[in-house]
């Protein structure tokens, strides 16, 4: 997908724009997608939860980073996201310390 335009490390997320503006949209992606908790059929949100999650096994930390910041935008409403991000938890697919903590912040659904 975008994994071979956001390449730059994961160092201070919500301030980091090296990838310039393919970065931010890549960071951003699911703040300006269009379906939203409360806006679409329960199906369409379990189904948006399923490519977050396939999102945040990628080995890439900026692909990782934009699925654990949509995931947390989505916690409080759809139980299944929290469920992705303790998965993912337990195995991260980075050891990029930044991103795990980052995942340990969304599952409050308190993001940057």
């Amino acid at each position: 997908m975008i994994e071979r335009y956001c390449t730059a490390p994961v160092r201070n997320i919500g301030n980091d724009h090296v990838n310039g503006h393919i970065g931010f949209l890549c960071y951003m992606l699911w703040d300006i997608f269009v379906l939203y908790p409360g806006n679409s059929s329960a199906a369409m949100m379990e189904e948006s939860v399923g490519v977050m999650d396939s999102a945040i096994h990628s080995q890439n930390d900026q692909c990782i980073t934009s699925a654990i910041h949509s995931l947390g935008h989505w916690v409080r409403e759809v139980h299944s996201a929290r469920r992705v991000l303790n998965r993912w938890l337990r195995s991260p697919t980075t050891t990029n310390a930044v991103v795990i903590d980052y995942a340990k912040i969304a599952k409050t659904g308190y993001i940057l």
